[in-house]
């Protein structure tokens, strides 16, 4: 009778963490439980964070985070104007001052400047700490449309401009020991978001590159976050890729409120994994990270059973434009 009891209690339990998980969280259970018992961000005062994609969404986000906690910063962009805006905003809001932030206009996709933009961070401030890799775009395209071009572009923009800038930067780290490099995946290819095959091929791809890094380093001093961020609010659907190289698909942003996560929400959790040093880390506005959780430990049952259920009616891309 008691064993009836007790497995009674722990379903009860059960149930109602199932319940407050679904609709009071907002990120994975090693994020969750480092915001209320891990390391405080305010450990990285002082350390070197070089960032890609900063000019806008969330490499704009995680500069201001990082700046918050006393963390100088190197920005890289395609877009100059937009990383002058944001070394602007950090030093006006006294966050941090002129020498310790660095502007480091770049097409991350020219591999050959690589090397002498590292050199300058390394000029600026000696060495450099945290890497973020968070230049990329999105696309919207049927899988059986979209030209080899396109794939070839997506991948250098959202892979091997990852690959070749750590590349750069991990003999400096192997050399001190110490380093951590940020990757920016994402929650699609965990659930298989539709009509953007190639842009989840180029995030699982991350993973397969950066999980085997770590299996190399992770004795020496270095650390890897993967980052799978569900929708947050940011451009990144204003100029996605589509079929066919050279074609831009823009999706204006909801009217009214947006259901997706504030970027400024985002960089706080990305920064906390930072500290934390968590290998892999999911968040988002839910359903997504109950979906994440479900395609990973119920493979069959998520594709069989719950697939079709959120596909239908575009539900999914509802969700993920907000």
């Amino acid at each position: 009778m008691l064993c009836f009891v007790a497995l009674g209690v722990a379903g009860i339990v059960l149930a109602a963490l199932a319940y407050w998980f679904r609709y009071h969280t907002d990120a994975c259970w090693s994020l969750i439980f480092a915001e209320h018992f891990g390391t405080s961000p305010a450990d990285l005062r002082r350390q070197v964070a070089w960032i890609t994609g900063a000019g806008s969404g969330l490499g704009r986000a995680m500069a201001l985070e990082f700046a918050t906690h006393g963390v100088k910063v190197a920005l890289s962009d395609i877009d100059e104007q937009a990383i002058e805006d944001v070394k602007y905003t950090l030093i006006a809001q006294e966050l941090l001052s002129e020498k310790d932030v660095l502007v480091l206009p770049m097409d991350v996709t020219n591999f050959d400047e690589h090397a002498n933009k590292f050199k300058k961070v390394l000029d600026r401030f000696g060495h450099l700490d945290i890497l973020v890799n968070c230049a990329g775009r999105s696309q919207a395209a049927k899988f059986e449309d979209i030209k080899m071009e396109v794939h070839k572009a997506m991948f250098d923009l959202n892979v091997f401009s990852h690959v070749h800038l750590t590349q750069t930067v991990l003999p400096h780290w192997l050399e001190r020991r110490s380093g951590h490099v940020v990757v920016l995946s994402s929650v699609a290819p965990k659930i298989g978001l539709p009509d953007s095959a190639t842009y989840n091929g180029t995030k699982a791809a991350l993973h397969g590159y950066f999980e085997g890094l770590w299996s190399e380093v992770f004795d020496k001093g270095i650390r890897i976050t993967m980052v799978c961020p569900g929708p947050v609010a940011t451009p990144i659907r204003q100029k996605c890729f589509t079929d066919t190289l050279g074609k831009i698909e823009s999706f204006k942003p909801p009217t009214g409120k947006s259901n997706k996560m504030a970027p400024a929400r985002a960089a706080q959790l990305i920064v906390l994994a930072v500290a934390n040093k968590l290998e892999e880390i999911w968040f988002g506005p839910q359903p997504f990270v109950v979906y994440c959780y479900l395609a990973q430990y119920f493979p069959t049952f998520y594709r069989r059973h719950v697939v079709p259920s959120i596909f239908q009616k575009d539900h999914i891309a509802k969700l993920r434009d907000g």
